[in-house]
């Protein structure tokens, strides 16, 4: 929602007149914000992040309440590096509005970048609650509790990962790795084996250190 504030008393001493062209002016201010945030989706388009970012930050000052702008920043920002940046900017989409569920998420990625492995669970956990329906969430999460050694809660993961996207190659990559922690060493080389099926030629070098 856009927001313009202007003094009460010039409002109400020059009625309707001034008060068409404060509309006018309100109705640009909101235009030039979406302008400003359509050009960051366009620069994101052609994976400019640099210039997406100027963009949202434009739209973010003359709209200081544009959570979608805080979101695509923010995630520009983890893509380049800036992980405390993103998670400044999704950390402030997400106190303007505590259901988006895609705040979360990359703010999880964010604090895994980070090395806050915890911190970033937690993200995942508030996320894949609002909306439970993506792989990646699962094996992100998963990734995150592998770090903390906890490998069933990995493992677990990793399975309904592949139960909502059976074709990700990377998840039975890790899924065996995680098998092999916990001692599950034919179960491990099937995931690798799987693995390379899909295309991952590195499951193979797991395969010849660990299954022959």
């Amino acid at each position: 929602m856009c927001k313009f504030d202007f003094p009460k008393s010039i409002y109400m001493n020059k009625k309707m007149v001034i008060s068409g062209l404060l509309l006018f002016n309100f109705t640009m201010y909101c235009q030039t914000a979406v302008e400003h945030y359509n050009m960051g989706i366009e620069s994101d388009n052609i994976e400019n992040r640099e210039e997406a970012i100027v963009a949202y930050s434009k739209a973010i000052e003359l709209n200081p309440s544009y959570t979608k702008a805080y979101i695509n920043r923010g995630f520009d920002r983890l893509v380049l590096g800036d992980g405390i940046g993103a998670v400044t900017d999704l950390t402030k989409a997400i106190s303007l509005d505590q259901k988006l569920e895609d705040a979360y998420y990359y703010r999880g990625n964010a604090k895994y970048d980070l090395g806050d492995f915890r911190g970033a669970i937690l993200d995942y956990n508030i996320s894949i609650s609002l909306k439970p329906d993506q792989a990646g969430k699962f094996y992100n999460r998963g990734l995150a509790k592998f770090k903390i050694e906890d490998y069933k809660g990995a493992l677990a993961d990793y399975n309904k990962s592949i139960s909502l996207k059976p074709d990700y190659a990377a998840t039975y990559y890790n899924r065996g790795v995680a098998k092999l922690k916990l001692n599950d060493k034919n179960g491990a080389c099937l995931d690798w084996s799987k693995a390379g099926e899909l295309g991952d030629k590195d499951a193979y070098d797991l395969i010849k250190s660990n299954c022959q």
